[in-house]
């Protein structure tokens, strides 16, 4: 476990990574003064975490590799205290065979993708912005948004293969927004409760469920002729 509290910085100091790849249990900043920043020396550097996260409002971080939550135990949080994760085309994952994980707060980071490989990760009705989301592969996960909003800015949402995958939807809804072109959502034969699409989209793989489906006008929108597309309440 690493911990900074109030013993930890005199000044505005800085904890800089500068290793290809940290490991920790739980990572705690709570009572940390003076403002300190976590940084790395490299976008290739990357964070392994095998507790809980808890970052504060007064402080900045700023590590821009990939982040890898761990746990092989149930009962962990994390906590961004609205910091934006800042890596540029880098990924969050959630990977550790029977870890489980709940979020405190916000998770915002729009230039990040997340991946659920293994384990269980509850959103707890917070807000999530990514790039893209990834759960598809045979490994025991759960996923449960509750009333999280997701908002998307990358091309994909893939959940194609779905074996051991628990999904509950809630009452969430996911924001598919891609500028630069079609977005790709492949649902893997899930029920998911509200879906909007604000560009052009391919609904791909599976027959899929929608408790609401939102599609903006103007846009272009193509249907996997392979599967059957079912909105039990409003399109």
């Amino acid at each position: 476990d690493v911990y900074f509290d109030a013993n930890s910085f005199s000044a505005s100091d800085t904890v800089t990574i500068d290793v290809s790849t940290a490991n920790c249990k739980s990572m705690d900043w709570t009572g940390a003064t003076n403002s300190p920043t976590l940084a790395t020396t490299s976008t290739a550097n990357t964070l392994h975490i095998y507790g809980s996260l808890t970052l504060i409002p007064a402080m900045t971080f700023n590590f821009t590799g990939d982040i890898y939550f761990e746990a092989i135990t149930t009962g962990h949080t994390i906590t961004w205290a609205t910091h934006p994760i800042p890596g540029s085309y880098k990924d969050v994952y959630f990977n550790g065979a029977g870890g489980g994980w709940t979020l405190q707060d916000d998770m915002i980071a729009t230039t990040t993708s997340y991946e659920l490989v293994a384990g269980a990760l509850n959103t707890n009705g917070q807000a999530i912005a990514c790039r893209n989301f990834a759960s598809s592969n045979s490994n025991v996960r759960t996923l449960t948004l509750g009333s999280s909003t997701w908002t998307l800015s990358g091309a994909q949402w893939w959940t194609s293969t779905t074996t051991n995958f628990t999904f509950n939807a809630g009452t969430s809804t996911i924001a598919c927004n891609y500028a630069s072109g079609e977005f790709y959502f492949y649902g893997g034969g899930l029920t998911f409760n509200t879906v909007q699409f604000l560009g052009d989209a391919q609904i791909r793989n599976g027959n899929n469920t929608f408790n609401t489906l939102t599609l903006t006008p103007g846009k272009t929108f193509t249907l996997d002729d392979a599967g059957t597309q079912t909105i039990l309440t409003s399109l």
